[in-house]
């Protein structure tokens, strides 16, 4: 998640899309100049030569063979030369040259060889990838070549505070099926030894002296069978400072398991885990609980049939707890912190908690928080339905009410890592959800808090910081961007503006547009593998072909954002707006239904707005609206993700 957004820099703006319309031609000392889709060709003129003898036309299409080749070819008729300018997003500028003397062929060649492909002066200078659409979808049918490795672990631990040798002992015993070789890792920091009971143990020489586990391969079943054991000294606390997160620490008194505290396997996991700890200590483990025959306390805790990401964080100690929001998040509180400040927290978490299941939250989610003394440390720690943090963590977000203007001045905003965080906890439960959206989901997250707890003017700063964060850092590291479904845009140098940056603004578009309702069903229907698209479409309950799954479509699998230049004026009480997009990929079919006028005396009114003949916008300004247009505003809530440049059309011109 960006927090340092540098905004006080004059952005890149642009236009985009294409218009059916003739391409202007107007010779301009040595060149005739052909401008097409916002952009521009120059075809040099020998002196004396008369440009109408070669009718030079500028086409921008799509149906075009990629890649291209800039060379000139001569077009199927035999009688005329072409030259293609791929301008990304699956569009290319095709620049014919037909001489009516067939004898001048070589000249029209040379001319053609020599032209010049001229941006428009607003257009992004990111080239928008040429994968897009249903190549998208090809790519992600593809068939895969491993099947999903699925990792058991019944893992036994006994906590004996009273040994200072061996306070901790953990027992693991690691199945899965498949004949390859799985490297399972722990964190290099845990203190102790880590021993091998069946199998083998090592430090891997490529991942920083972190352990690595090798199951031995069992026959009789198929699989892999390992028993691995890790026996830990009394009073130890290991701290991540790179993610801000408590690996794990061991007191007399409590212990708390957190990050890579035993091997496991980075994909899909099923726990059993079973804790022998002292008389009178509590167990906290957000794993539904296996109970005893006797009915007495739990005895174990497990993930059952279902599937888990990561390793399970595990607290024995003196805690309490409580239920927020309407008893759907638990709250467990190690024993002995800061009553104020405790409260604080609980009043934050619930707010936290109330969002998150109001967007994310599905049937068979489970979300809890523990509340631990972090030795100092400022910590926390997202796990599958569980976030652990240190006190004062949660009440960050009492700084959302000024989120968007830290973010906007380039500072780290207070509490959206929290936001992030809490989402994370809902994400990681939708198992084969594609990394990419989850990245964009937990993004989006701090917009719906920011609009659950504040007004709707530091909504619309926050979306706008977003979207200049956006802008910006694509223009400063250049490259190629992809579309927010392309599987390769996670590996992309550009992948964070693009994920952190636009995804929230397409997220915050789509809601508007009422696309969003079931989202939770989306991360629910992820549990299990299945195609990308349909999912999504289906659960959200949208019908192929209509118009909000049109929108859906265009801003997912469509690299960049539109870009808009908008010609206006003001003529007998009515504003009028001409808006064409810019962008060299499709159409996103944005629609602009009223719009906000600024008027000479300070004012401002929003303006319905009716469509007319090829695009035209006309409203009628009300008749209090007493001032001159100053100047007009597409989008003033900041909620269409798009560059919009506007321009007024001088008096008395047409």
């Amino acid at each position: 998640m960006p927090f340092g957004i540098a905004l006080a820099v004059l952005l890149v703006s642009g236009c985009a899309g294409e218009q059916a319309r003739e391409p202007a031609v107007t010779q301009v000392w040595n060149f005739v100049s052909l401008e097409e889709g916002g952009n521009t060709v120059r075809v040099p003129i020998v002196p004396g030569m008369d440009p109408a003898a070669f009718d030079f036309r500028l086409e921008l299409r799509r149906d075009v063979p990629l890649p291209v080749s800039d060379r000139v070819t001569r077009s199927s008729d035999s009688l005329s030369l072409v030259r293609m300018f791929p301008l990304g997003g699956g569009a290319v500028l095709a620049l014919t040259a037909s001489p009516a003397d067939p004898g001048r062929m070589s000249l029209a060649d040379s001319l053609l060889e020599q032209s010049v492909l001229v941006r428009w002066h607003g257009l992004r200078s990111v080239r928008l990838s040429d994968v897009w659409g249903d190549s998208i979808d090809s790519i992600r049918e593809a068939p895969q070549k491993m099947p999903t490795l699925v990792i058991n672990h019944s893992l036994e631990i006994a906590f004996t505070p009273a040994d200072p040798d061996s306070s901790l002992v953990l027992t693991d015993t690691i199945s899965f099926s498949g004949g390859d070789t799985v490297l399972l890792s722990a964190h290099p920091g845990v203190p102790g030894d880590f021993a091998a009971l069946s199998g083998t143990v090592g430090r891997s020489t490529s991942a920083a002296g972190a352990w690595f586990c090798k199951a031995p391969e069992d026959s009789s079943s198929g699989g892999f069978l390992g028993v691995f054991s890790a026996v830990l000294p009394r009073n130890w606390h290991i701290y991540d400072s790179s993610g801000g997160g408590l690996l794990g620490r061991c007191r007399m008194n409590s212990l708390l398991l957190g990050g890579g505290y035993l091997p496991v396997g980075g994909g899909m996991n099923r726990f059993r885990i079973r804790v022998d700890a002292p008389h009178g200590m509590e167990v906290f483990c957000p794993l539904p609980t296996v109970f005893s025959e006797d009915g007495g306390a739990p005895a174990e805790f497990s993930t059952g049939a279902g599937l888990h990401r990561g390793v399970v964080p595990v607290f024995i100690g003196d805690f309490g707890t409580a239920l927020l929001s309407d008893g759907r998040t638990g709250l467990a509180v190690q024993a002995g912190l800061d009553t104020a400040g405790v409260a604080a927290d609980s009043m934050w978490a619930d707010h936290m908690s109330s969002v998150l299941w109001s967007h994310l939250g599905f049937p068979g989610a489970v979300f809890s928080i523990l509340v631990v003394d972090g030795g100092g440390d400022d910590c926390m720690a997202p796990y599958h339905g569980c976030l652990v943090v240190s006190p004062g963590v949660l009440s960050e977000l009492a700084g959302v009410f000024v989120w968007g203007d830290s973010l906007a001045a380039g500072s780290p905003a207070a509490g959206v890592r929290v936001a992030v965080a809490g989402a994370e906890c809902f994400t990681a439960q939708s198992i084969f959800l594609d990394p990419v959206l989850e990245d964009v989901i937990k993004a989006w997250m701090p917009c719906r808090f920011l609009d659950y707890m504040s007004d709707d003017e530091s909504l619309f700063r926050m979306r706008r910081a977003y979207r200049n964060y956006y802008l910006h850092q694509t223009a400063v590291i250049g490259g190629e961007e992809r579309a927010l479904a392309d599987p390769a845009l996670g590996d992309s140098p550009l992948s964070d503006p693009v994920i952190c940056g636009k995804g929230p603004l397409v997220m915050e578009y789509l809601y508007t547009q009422n696309c969003l309702g079931r989202l939770s069903l989306v991360l629910e229907s992820f549990r299990h593998s299945g195609s990308y698209w349909s999912k999504i479409r289906a659960n959200l309950g949208l019908q192929e072909g209509e118009r909000r799954s049109r929108i859906l479509r265009q801003f997912l699998y469509q690299p960049g954002i539109p870009q808009v230049e908008t010609e206006w004026w003001e003529e007998g009480g009515q504003v009028t707006l001409s808006p064409r997009q810019m962008q060299s990929s499709g159409d996103f079919g944005i629609l602009f239904g009223s719009c906000k006028v600024f008027l000479d005396d300070g004012t401002s009114r929003t303006v319905l707005l009716n469509e007319g003949r090829e695009g035209i916008l006309n409203g009628f300004l009300p008749p209090e609206a007493a001032g001159r247009v100053v100047a007009v505003d597409l989008n003033p809530d900041e909620s269409i993700p798009a560059d919009i440049v506007y321009r007024r059309r001088p008096l008395g011109s047409r």
